[in-house]
């Protein structure tokens, strides 16, 4: 079953122009080899290494996102960006396993349906939702999948439709 993430590619969009440029998403996390991490629980011993400083409900945060981007999207998932740099919204397909790029970096390779949708194209529950405070998360309410899939299209969001394709939730 196709899922739709939100994905911010860092604080100030440092990552955005490389995304975009080489298909290519990397965040912002310095976490080292995740390549044996297959669940929430091996991510957080990394992160727990990494970010020993932190406090420990900001560790499982950084292992849970980690654990999403990593191990739960999947091939052929969408992917909603929203460009801190130009304010427009890029929406891409999954297309390839997490890797890491260097040392400590984690990416995933994405080829972009629409990389300049204007936030104009959206209504605002779903722009509420890609507001959303994490880095990595899924977007599952009002039916947000199908919404963000007829904007690719037709460059319009049709809006909630109470009882068509209706997921129940809370963004995670």
């Amino acid at each position: 079953m196709t899922r739709l993430w939100l994905v911010r590619l860092g604080k100030n969009g440092e990552q955005e122009s490389h995304a975009l440029s080489t298909s290519e998403m990397v965040l912002g996390f310095r976490v080292k080899s995740l390549g044996s991490a297959k669940d929430r629980d091996s991510v957080l011993i990394a992160v727990k290494s990494a970010y020993a400083d932190l406090k420990a409900k900001t560790q499982l945060n950084f292992a849970a996102q980690l654990n999403q981007f990593c191990n739960q999207m999947q091939l052929g998932d969408l992917v909603v960006v929203p460009l801190k740099t130009t304010g427009q919204i890029a929406i891409g397909e999954v297309a390839g396993p997490f890797f890491q790029p260097d040392e400590q970096g984690v990416a995933r390779r994405v080829k972009w349906l629409k990389a300049d949708i204007a936030r104009e194209a959206f209504r605002q529950d779903l722009l509420y939702s890609f507001g959303a405070f994490m880095t990595v998360c899924e977007i599952s309410r009002n039916d947000a999948l199908r919404r963000v899939s007829t904007v690719v299209k037709t460059g319009a969001d049709p809006g909630f439709e109470t009882g068509v394709g209706a997921t129940k939730g809370l963004d995670s």
